[in-house]
């Protein structure tokens, strides 16, 4: 009976160390297993800040989408306000410019050049004839448009309308002086001396 109290004993001892191993194992695997929830609970709110933060991101952006459409809304207006305002301007400078360039140039007046080319052709023109009467003048006279007489001594060249042109007259000399009368001077002895030679050029 004592041999078998002393061999039962270690066999005892030995099944209380497992156990207690076995214990602390199991104590381990639930504290284990009890942190794990906890890890999860401290990162899950995490989800609904960046959610607030994505839906508050969301709201700015609406509300930027229709600011920048009235913007943009706005700006085609402005321009094409700016460019209704632009345009009488615009028709208005055209329309002067258009008018500058159909404005009709002033005559000129006939040059020493001209003169002495009317001369030259005058003279040599058939239809001249030399008046001593009229004080040595030749003359060159075509019923009912013009009357020219040039005065050698004293270098002038006299012209006198007719017909449509009656009224008007311009004495021109070879330096370049020029009188008239029925109008301006450079326009009715432009208008004289262009008529002049147009004659001499047709025959007379």
């Amino acid at each position: 009976m004592a041999r078998q109290h002393r061999g039962n004993k270690p066999e005892g001892g030995k099944g209380a160390v497992r156990l207690a191993a076995a214990g602390a194992a199991l104590a381990l695997l639930l504290a284990g297993c009890a942190q794990a929830p906890v890890k999860q609970e401290a990162g899950a709110p995490a989800k609904p800040k960046a959610q607030a933060q994505t839906q508050g991101k969301g709201k700015s952006q609406a509300k930027a989408a229709p600011a920048k459409g009235q913007a943009e809304a706005k700006a085609p207006a402005e321009a094409n306000a700016g460019t209704e305002t632009k345009a009488p301007a615009r028709k208005q400078a055209e329309q002067g410019q258009a008018k500058k360039v159909q404005a009709p140039a002033e005559p000129r007046p006939p040059s020493a050049v001209e003169l002495r080319q009317a001369v030259e052709a005058m003279l040599a023109h058939p239809r001249t004839l030399f008046v001593r009467s009229l004080g040595n003048v030749y003359e060159f006279f075509v019923g009912g448009t013009l009357d020219a007489r040039y005065s050698p001594d004293q270098g002038t060249l006299t012209l006198t309308g007719q017909g449509e042109a009656a009224g008007r007259s311009c004495i021109l000399s070879r330096d370049g002086g020029l009188k008239a009368e029925g109008g301006e001077a450079a326009a009715v002895c432009r208008g004289l001396l262009d008529a002049l030679r147009r004659l001499l050029k047709e025959g007379g």
